[in-house]
């Protein structure tokens, strides 16, 4: 199933729940910090047999439902998630733990380890930015600001961020 089929079918399981919130936002005069936004989160969720968790945040308080890692938008963390794509968790892992930036690295993923061992998940500070900024133009499109934690097609979490119209 392509990723863009996965989100399509998630959001297909909390419409009732979008369709409350862009009754919400739809009656805000304008955008600001405490505009809410949803977060689904499908991660144990199973098709048909349990629905995802929807939350409700205002943009301006989204690191509260989720965390903003402080190593997630280092440089070498950020080469580690391009090698992910290209080479896979294990051999990008190795190349950054014997590379010329090995012991900076080993420190960086060691530290965001623990960020990542209570199992919530975690985003850099300018991906939550750029979050912010998609509601606003979300709000200007007359959608609702949409995260969702998934599974991927590699077995590994991701973050996919969208809008979805007041009236989905």
């Amino acid at each position: 199933m392509s990723k863009e089929s996965a989100i399509s079918e998630i959001l297909g399981t909390v419409k009732k729940q979008l369709l409350d919130l862009g009754q919400q936002v739809q009656r805000r005069d304008g955008w600001d910090l405490s505009l809410p936004v949803a977060i689904v989160d499908a991660r144990k969720a199973k098709a048909k047999t349990s629905a995802p968790k929807f939350h409700v945040s205002p943009i301006g308080t989204i690191g509260n439902v989720l965390r903003i890692s402080t190593t997630c938008d280092h440089p070498l963390m950020r080469k580690l998630f391009e090698l992910y794509q290209d080479r896979g968790d294990e051999e990008a892992l190795s190349f950054m733990m014997n590379g010329e930036d090995a012991e900076e690295f080993s420190d960086l993923f060691s530290e965001y380890q623990k960020e990542r061992k209570n199992g919530q998940m975690i985003w850099g500070a300018a991906d939550a930015s750029a979050f912010v900024t998609k509601s606003r133009d979300c709000f200007d499109d007359r959608e609702i600001a949409v995260a969702i934690l998934h599974t991927g097609s590699s077995g590994q979490h991701e973050l996919t961020t969208c809008g979805v119209p007041f009236s989905f």
